[in-house]
């Protein structure tokens, strides 16, 4: 009885650490923007799209 007892809580302990960490900068329904950036390259690009957007509404704000 005692092992069953330990066995479900470590088994409930692991799912859900392992459910909270499988869940980290998962794609949602609707989602806006990027995920985190897994290497530097990937927050490289973001950066570079960040920086070209901006310039690009303000040209499109200055012409318009």
């Amino acid at each position: 009885m005692v092992l069953f007892i330990i066995g479900s809580v470590s088994i409930g302990l692991f799912l859900g650490f392992s459910n909270n960490n499988l869940q980290l900068d998962a794609p949602t329904p609707w989602q806006i923007g990027f995920q985190d950036g897994a290497s530097p390259g990937f927050e490289g690009i973001v950066t570079l799209h960040d920086s070209i957007m901006f310039y690009l509404i303000w040209i499109l704000v200055s012409v318009f």
